[in-house]
């Protein structure tokens, strides 16, 4: 099947996330149809490689990628979808509503977090462009702190709330997506011990263009 056949296919631009046995990242919906869709998914993903893609917190899908041009992919899911519903987000939201919970990247760093007390160690347990939500004692709601990830520069966080060893930390300024798609890369790249992605470079440059 070519989605890009599809005549219910809808030209967007929706953040998601991506799921194969190797890697779990960040995409960029481009097209989007009841059948499947076309997305930038910053990786090199093959053809025929199986994939769950999460269109929002409450919307998962399995798929198949059925052609890959660099890191363009087309998916063809393994059920419709009600594109509708998809684009108005959760529970039938607006929109501009839905929108406001970017999604949320399952993922499994060391940090560490400045305090006007000091450094404290802290590890990331998912990461979005507006924050990180990090295993840490030590921090109070409210406290302005600074946090600095591998691979990365300091960033500055306002800690939202806390709750059993655990806190949510907002960034003052959001990361870029393709930051963000390029951090996340880098760390589990670093992780499996493979070689860095050669598309590191391409996101680079796009943050550059930004």
């Amino acid at each position: 099947m070519d989605l890009r056949s599809d005549e219910r296919q809808q030209s967007v631009y929706r953040p998601a996330l991506i799921e194969t046995d190797g890697f779990s990242g960040f995409c960029m919906v481009r097209n989007l149809s009841s059948r499947g869709m076309k997305a930038d998914a910053y990786a090199e993903l093959d053809t025929g490689q199986r994939v769950v893609v999460e269109l929002s917190h409450i919307q998962r899908v399995d798929g198949q990628i059925i052609w890959s041009d660099g890191s363009n992919v087309g998916i063809r899911f393994d059920r419709k979808i009600d594109v509708p519903s998809v684009l108005l987000g959760t529970e039938g939201l607006p929109d501009s509503i839905a929108n406001s919970r970017p999604p949320r990247l399952t993922i499994g760093c060391t940090a560490s977090v400045s305090t006007e007390r000091g450094e404290i160690p802290a590890w990331v347990s998912d990461v979005s462009q507006r924050g990180l939500k990090v295993v840490i004692s030590g921090v109070a709601k409210g406290e302005e702190v600074h946090v600095l990830l591998p691979h990365h520069h300091v960033k500055k966080a306002i800690v939202r709330w806390t709750q059993e060893g655990a806190a949510g930390l907002n960034f003052v300024a959001p990361m870029k997506y393709c930051e963000l798609a390029e951090w996340a890369i880098r760390v589990q790249e670093e992780r499996l011990n493979r070689p860095v992605n050669p598309l590191i470079e391409r996101l680079r440059e796009a943050r550059r263009s930004a």
